[in-house]
């Protein structure tokens, strides 16, 4: 009896220290991994699990890259931790805490946007002023260079128009002078 007894004693704390212990699984491609008696190179090779067999992990703390794990039949012994993948509840914590990470982060970045924006207001507007200012003087300098090109037009026939009377009157008046000249030579002779 009391051993019966006793063998429940050990059988419930040893169901009490699987459900809490910490969950995680092996992680490597397709060999598996061997386990060791203790937490270096130097101990005896000691079991092998199969990629993603499921452990418990005796103690959280690390050795030298090691950590002590237990199977599912109670034998523990040490693995290199970077060949354990931790249960979904470490993942999830993990998770949460880089999802309010990332919220901070947006919501700093959100608000140095806003801020920027702000700052852009007041240029917004006056770059809006100053693209009515090139368009009225687009629009000013067309008109001008239409009334120059009026009134260079116009200069160029005035200075034809009045080259051609200048040539006309000195062609008259050479002529005139020429005909006067020749009645006084004939008055002469």
């Amino acid at each position: 009896m009391k051993k019966t007894l006793l063998f429940l004693f050990v059988s419930l704390l040893m169901t009490s220290f699987l459900v809490s212990a910490e969950s995680a699984y092996i992680y490597d491609k397709d060999r598996g991994l061997w386990s060791l008696t203790g937490p270096s190179k130097e101990y005896k090779v000691a079991k092998k699990y199969p990629p993603g067999t499921k452990l418990q992990i005796v103690d959280g703390k690390t050795e030298n890259g090691f950590t002590q794990i237990m199977d599912k039949n109670g034998f523990k012994s040490w693995i290199l931790s970077n060949y354990l993948l931790p249960s979904a509840n470490i993942n999830l914590d993990k998770a949460l805490a880089e999802i309010e990470q990332l919220k901070l982060s947006h919501q700093t970045e959100i608000k140095r946007l806003q801020a920027e924006l702000s700052a852009r207001a007041p240029l917004e507007k006056t770059n809006q002023n100053l693209q009515a200012k090139i368009a009225k003087m687009q629009i000013e300098l067309d008109q001008l260079t239409q009334s120059n090109d009026v009134i260079s037009s116009r200069f160029n026939r005035e200075v034809f128009f009045a080259g051609g009377l200048t040539i006309f009157i000195g062609i008259l008046f050479g002529w005139v002078f020429a005909a006067r000249g020749r009645k006084r030579n004939d008055a002469w002779g």
